[in-house]
């Protein structure tokens, strides 16, 4: 995280050293890549190519993985990639079926940017939803014995979800009212 935090510093601050005297606000990702390629010609425009084919695997997989064991544990379902096919079988056929919708959606094509932008919106809405099963169980003896919450820890979560459902709240009003972007 912290690689990629510094990684995406540089290239802001590279971005705007090479694209506010050419008028650019580095709204696709072409324009962003010009941030590398004019310093730095070829290699440069291939190191932005290859770091942004990383970064979006990387993502894609962390989703795909994500979601996959998300509903995997929400239904009860054994889970794991260290388990044989069989042994989670719906794991993985929602695994591969998660898969298939994403590579369905990318072969359609659109706006990236926008994309990414309506799965945030996504996450935001289900994210109080995915987290308040937490409060529960954090507090059931039975599940977590001697390790139950304290108020503070209560307090903290039912802050945390507080947070979350402001931001459910408001995130699509503001992804309608900017046009998904």
């Amino acid at each position: 995280m912290g690689f990629g935090a510094v990684g995406m510093l540089a290239l802001t601050v590279l971005g705007a050293i090479v694209l506010r005297p050419l008028n650019l606000a580095a709204g696709t990702l072409g324009e962003i890549g010009l941030g590398m390629a004019q310093p730095f010609g070829v290699v440069g425009a291939l190191l932005f190519a290859a770091a942004l084919f990383a970064t979006c695997l990387g993502a894609a997989l962390e989703v795909l993985l994500g979601l996959s064991y998300n509903i995997a544990q929400g239904f009860g379902w054994e889970w794991g990639e260290n388990k044989k096919p069989v042994e989670a079988a719906r794991f993985n056929l929602t695994l591969t079926l998660v898969l298939l919708a994403a590579v369905g959606i990318g072969l359609v094509g659109g706006d990236p940017l926008r994309l990414a932008l309506l799965g945030s919106t996504l996450i935001a809405l289900f994210l109080p939803f995915s987290l308040s099963p937490i409060l529960i169980l954090m507090n059931d003896a039975d599940y977590v014995r001697d390790k139950t919450n304290g108020r503070w820890g209560n307090l903290a979560i039912v802050a945390v979800l507080a947070l979350a459902f402001v931001v459910a709240l408001v995130s699509l009003p503001l992804e309608i009212l900017s046009g998904g972007g």
